[in-house]
């Protein structure tokens, strides 16, 4: 016989992530990304030849996460979202110089079968691969969300007006699939209310996060994290924070726990690292030093 044709994993830096077996694609084998045309007629030829016998009946969502030195977060995020919708769904690029979070991450990608790429690339380059692995994976998915480490996806229940983690899988794979018309955002947030008691109190390593209590459940604002379609990231694209720009998108149920705001301290240390990643101050500039730089970097943009 003719043998089994293998195609390869994408790989960026040497380091193979998962964006097969495809599903969203024709009869010939191809994604909307991989066709030559992109209009309305070549979009209409491609649609009609996709076997949707062969792909799950419900939409299926994957999530894009840069993150560096968040322990012990980085741990949280990933088993709850591992949990939630499969460690085969998550793509996680890494820069951590820090010991724990490298050696968790080695052992999310592979025992728990987590997409992790370790990197140096900084701020300004990440959108580039964001993008880039979006259109890879766009053929085993329909939606794609950027998200941050803070963030913790969930669905709204309308009856009770909270945010539900046990409602999610119902709410996500309802989502319609096979369309490139549509596109939502995260409906619904619910942000952390920063505590003065937890921030002072003696203890051994910093306040966690998710120890934070949430606010109330509020719709989200039109510009908030987009639900990408698949069929549309390639000419797209991610931006950094995931956030709807340049269409209008529909509120859809599902929302967000954002753990963003933090004790003072942690605050400012997330933000050096920000800073450093983009190039505007260095690692061992004093506070006065990273200030003047700062205030001349924004000067000059």
């Amino acid at each position: 016989g003719d043998g089994i044709v293998t195609r390869a994993q994408p790989a960026m830096e040497g380091q193979p992530y998962r964006s097969r077996p495809y599903f969203n694609m024709n009869h010939q084998g191809k994604t909307y990304a991989q066709m030559d045309e992109h209009t309305v007629q070549s979009w209409n030829e491609w649609n009609k030849t996709v076997d949707l016998d062969t792909r799950p009946q419900h939409s299926i969502i994957k999530l894009i996460l840069m993150t560096m030195d968040e322990w012990p977060l980085i741990q949280t995020w990933t088993l709850f979202h591992g949990e939630l919708m499969g460690f085969e769904n998550l793509y996680v690029i890494d820069g951590s110089k820090d010991p724990r979070c490298i050696s968790f991450l080695r052992y999310a990608r592979d025992i728990l079968g987590m997409n992790v790429i370790f990197s140096d690339a900084n701020v300004n380059q990440l959108a580039k691969l964001i993008s880039k692995i979006g259109t890879e994976i766009g053929g085993s998915s329909d939606y794609i969300v950027k998200v941050d480490t803070d963030e913790f996806i969930q669905a709204y229940d309308a009856e009770t007006k909270t945010l539900s983690t046990s409602l999610f899988p119902s709410h996500a794979t309802s989502l319609p699939y096979g369309t490139q018309n549509n596109h939502y955002i995260m409906g619904y947030i619910s942000m952390s209310v920063p505590q003065r008691k937890l921030c002072e109190e003696p203890r051994e390593g910093p306040v966690l996060a998710v120890e934070m209590p949430l606010g109330a459940v509020t719709p989200a604002t039109g510009w908030f994290k987009s639900i990408t379609n698949s069929n549309t990231v390639f000419r797209e694209g991610i931006n950094l924070g995931g956030h709807a720009k340049g269409r209008k998108r529909e509120r859809s149920s599902l929302g967000i726990l954002h753990f963003h705001s933090m004790c003072y301290e942690q605050v400012l240390g997330s933000a050096r690292k920000v800073m450093m990643s983009h190039g505007y101050i260095n690692a061992g500039d004093s506070d006065d030093e990273a200030i003047l730089k700062a205030k001349k970097d924004s000067s000059d943009r």
